[in-house]
């Protein structure tokens, strides 16, 4: 089109050409390169742009126009005051008398921003713009430019007028500029948040691509946060710019929207801009004309998301705050959601109103509900802000302080200490039950026990016997701790008759292993006669004191209710201590699907790092526990290293997490290194007196490393020591578990320990221990040289092999019926005379690697180097026609029992 305006000036003929559009899609630009085309061509160029600082200067773009003519214009205009009809209008008869002989082209940039004077002066040019004035005039504006086509006198054939509509870039037109200014072609992802984020302004666009080149940035996906941050500034600075020049009283429904974004209609927003003075229709089109917002029916929005932040940011405080005060009240009666009320509310000050606690409270339900924490962290402090009586300023405290514990643990710590430490009235007393609950449900034991005993003089029945229960759970029964400062409180009853105090009562018994008969019947008296709010920290202890007592299908159905209790009330810490349980509890009964689900359901409900040090390891350890048995042992070893926070070791999970390294260590054949783990985790149990084998069988795990190592006597030993406490505590599963922990170890013992497990797992719940007792007796009776025994066991454990083909106990099965069906050898008949084949060199590594020693290790104990290590083994395997260490052992261990 403009072509062709420049085809038709050189053959003397007029054109007068409007080109309108938003800031940024290229207006201005499209004339200055037709200004360039019409010099290169010999055509006589005047080139002017309006500006905002000029609109009070009379002729100032004018002026602009004219500097290349004749001085004496330039006087004229300067001195001629305007207003004195067309035909006074100084400048505009030597314009027109020049054109015949010079072609003249007139471009004029935004004039929108001209002033009185020089508006005049244009129009009275563009209405002798006839068939025989040789004068192209090329205008841009931002707004609508119809009025400039109707000036033409001339007849459409005579002179030629089109109006031109700048419109942002299409997809393909972004990527072709990402591919100009980047060097290469954009990832379709890229190219489409591209268009997205900068709305497809040409200018926006193609400033944020330079930056972004220039800091070394390709135009990949990963890169899009970068893009973005710089796209959003460009784009806020821009739309700053458009909004410096707009009326007082759009810029006032600029400021509205910001606030209100798109919840309210538009006529609703200028209810709170301020005065109307301009119809609804022109003021809309002054704020798209500038590119500033979008219209959707009746609702209109900024355009760009960061230009509301930028609004925002400039707006006086006191200002912005009133402001969204009169809008969440103007939509708190417009009906609009609670979640966009509640975002005009977090920048509003106090308003007293009862609504606004109500739409908070509603609007923190629903983001816990969905899991947005953050949302809810917002509300509930927003409620604080309100004027509020004590007892429900508690409550929203403790709100707030279980939905920070996720993602501001310490900051939610401090509210529950001053929640405590300021609570008055009886119902602020079940307040503090309830804060001191979750702050155990975290595991900040000490901080429970001392806030449990300063509250517990101003408590009345049935509080006092719920904070005595509460304390003696947050107690720390170690003997080489000092006690903290906290006053004396009264001892748990033998038979007490609050329902907590019976579960905290019961958990105590069985970690002493004492009484199992009052162990059980406490723990089910907890757990059936607790109320639904009570505490949910004691009915887990419950929980715990019957799995100890092997009631592992009552655990399990606690935990169920309890759990969906937790979640209900959205107790994210509760919920990952209850659902780490679970997991355990899974574990044992040889779900590991389930029990893998739990752990990441818990690990989600409260991030390790959120738990209190003290407790951390339990969640890392049940972790390890179930990759191990699922055979994940590369996940078990970066589980079993994975860094704990400072004062991780001050606490009981501490021993289970040593136990776990232990599991990992034994498992990977380092020996040594799970006996001494095992045995520090042992020592820490009994610091604290936790002295059952049936919460950890350390002792078993122990033995097993050191019957690998070669230490048989003192491996029976600690078995049987292991054997004897769990026949003290009278829990058949706590026996069985002892005897799988320890494995088939050498002793004949060992053995009828297994077959005892075996049938004492015989019909119940517990399918991983029975799986295991079945798996390692059979492994006993073929090192025994009882082959029919041992396969008659490996065939009622084919499921275990389709149910979970990749888990610890398929492999175990898998490697002993190969065995079985292995056909006898000579060096498997005759072990002691195909032994006398080796080396007294290849005896001597033999024996170290069965004793569980590495490679490494075997070198340096024989002086040796690794490759001569590795060259004894393999000719070892070869001689004995064994397929690896697991082989040689049991050949070894036949040996030692033939007679």
């Amino acid at each position: 089109m403009l072509a062709t305006v420049l085809e038709r000036l050189g053959r003397a003929q007029p054109s007068l050409v409007t080109v309108e559009g938003r800031p940024g899609e290229g207006r201005n630009a499209l004339l200055r390169r037709v200004a360039r085309r019409a010099g290169e061509l010999g055509l006589r160029v005047l080139h002017a742009r309006a500006t905002r600082a000029e609109q009070e200067l009379c002729y100032g773009a004018v002026l602009q126009l004219v500097m290349p003519l004749d001085g004496t214009v330039c006087d004229a205009l300067r001195s001629h005051p305007p207003g004195h009809g067309q035909g006074t209008l100084p400048g505009l008869v030597e314009v027109l008398r020049s054109a015949p002989g010079t072609p003249t082209l007139l471009v004029l940039e935004d004039v929108h921003w001209l002033d009185a004077a020089s508006r005049e002066w244009m129009e009275a040019l563009a209405r002798r713009l006839y068939a025989d004035v040789p004068i192209a005039l090329v205008l841009s504006s931002r707004t609508a430019t119809d009025g400039w086509s109707r000036l033409v006198p001339s007849p459409p054939s005579e002179v030629l007028v089109r109006n031109l509509t700048m419109r942002p870039l299409g997809l393909r037109s972004v990527a072709a500029v990402i591919r100009h200014v980047c060097g290469t072609g954009g990832e379709p992802s890229f190219d489409s948040a591209a268009h997205e984020a900068t709305r497809g302004n040409p200018a926006v666009l193609h400033e944020a691509l330079r930056v972004f080149h220039e800091k070394g940035h390709r135009p990949v996906s990963a890169r899009l946060p970068e893009f973005r941050a710089i796209a959003d500034e460009f784009a806020g600075d821009m739309s700053l710019r458009a909004m410096e020049g707009l009326p007082a009283e759009a810029q006032s429904v600029m400021r509205a929207l910001a606030v209100c974004g798109d919840v309210l209609d538009f006529p609703l927003v200028r209810t709170i801009a301020g005065p109307r003075e301009l119809p609804e229709r022109e003021l809309l089109e002054v704020l798209e004309s500038a590119g500033l917002v979008e219209t959707c029916g009746h609702t209109a929005r900024i355009r760009y998301p960061h230009a509301r932040i930028r609004v925002l940011e400039r707006m006086p405080a006191e200002e912005r705050a009133d402001l969204h005060v009169r809008a969440a009240a103007l939509a708190h009666r417009a009906g609009a959601a609670d979640e966009d009320i509640a975002a005009m509310l977090f920048r509003a000050t106090a308003i007293g109103a009862p609504w606004v606690v109500e739409n908070l409270q509603r609007s923190s339900t629903d983001a816990l509900a969905r899991g947005d924490l953050d949302h809810a962290v917002a509300c509930l402090s927003r409620i604080l802000l309100e004027p509020l009586e004590p007892a429900r300023r508690a409550r929203f405290s403790l709100e707030l302080a279980a939905a920070e514990i996720v993602g501001s643990p310490h900051v939610a710590g401090r509210r529950l200490d001053n929640l405590v430490r300021n609570a008055g009235g009886c119902a602020a007393v079940t307040l503090v039950r309830r804060a001191i609950d979750l702050g155990l449900a975290r595991g900040d034991d000490d901080w429970a026990a001392r806030a449990a005993a300063e509250a517990l003089p101003s408590a009345a029945e049935p509080a006092h016997d719920d904070l005595i229960a509460l304390y003696w759970l947050a107690h720390r029964d170690r003997q080489d701790e000092a006690e903290l400062m906290i006053p004396v409180v009264p001892a748990l009853p033998e038979t007490p008759d609050a329902p907590l105090q019976a579960g905290v009562l019961a958990w105590r018994l069985a970690v002493r292993a004492r009484d199992l008969p009052a162990t059980r019947t406490l723990a089910r008296t907890c757990l059936s006669a607790s109320a639904t709010a009570a505490p949910v920290m004691p009915r887990l202890a419950a929980c715990r004191a019957l799995i100890a007592a092997g009631d592992m299908e009552e655990a399990h159905s606690a935990l169920d209710a309890l759990i969906r209790e937790a979640k209900r009330s959205h107790a994210r810490a509760a919920s990952a201590r209850l659902l780490t349980l679970r997991a355990e509890v899974e574990l044992r009964m040889g779900r590991l699907d389930a029990a893998e689900r739990d752990i990441q359901d818990a690990q989600e409900a409260l991030p390790v790092t959120s738990w209190h040090p003290a407790a951390a390891p339990q969640l890392v350890a049940v972790g390890v526990h179930v990759a191990v048995e699922s055979g994940q042992q590369d996940r078990a070893r970066r589980l079993a290293q994975q860094e704990m926070p400072e004062g991780a070791e001050n606490g009981a999970a501490w021993s289970l997490l040593l136990f776990a390294r232990a599991m990992v260590a034994s498992r990977d054949g380092d020996w040594a290194g799970g006996l001494r783990l095992a045995r520090e985790s042992g020592s820490g149990l009994l610091r604290r007196q936790w002295l059952n084998p049936a919460l950890l069988p350390w002792r078993s795990l122990a033995a097993r490393c050191l019957d690998a190592l070669g230490h048989h006597e003192e491996a029976e030993q600690l078995a049987r020591e292991e054997s004897d406490l769990a026949r003290g505590w009278g829990s058949a599963a706590a026996v069985g578990l002892a005897a799988v922990t320890a494995g088939p170890l050498t002793s004949d013992a060992q053995t009828a320990r297994l077959r005892e497990a075996a049938m004492a797992f015989e019909g119940s719940r517990e399918m991983l221990l029975h799986t295991w007792s079945l798996v390692q007796l059979a492994r006993a009776e073929l090192n025994a040289g009882d082959a029919p025994a041992a396969a008659g066991r490996v065939v009622r454990l084919t499921k275990v092999t389709t149910t979970y083909p990749s888990s610890r106990p398929a492999e175990a099965v898998r490697r002993l019926t190969e065995e079985l069906e292995k056909p006898a050898t000579p060096a498997a008949a005759e072990p002691s005379r195909t032994s006398g084949l080796l080396t007294e060199a290849e005896r001597e590594t033999a024996l170290l690697a069965v004793r569980g020693h590495g490679n490494r290790e075997i070198a340096d104990l024989l002086s040796v180097g690794k490759r001569a290590v590795e060259l004894r083994l393999s000719s070892v395997y070869r001689k004995l026609h064994v397929t690896g260490r697991e082989e040689l052992r049991a050949m070894m261990l036949r040996r030692e029992a033939a007679p």
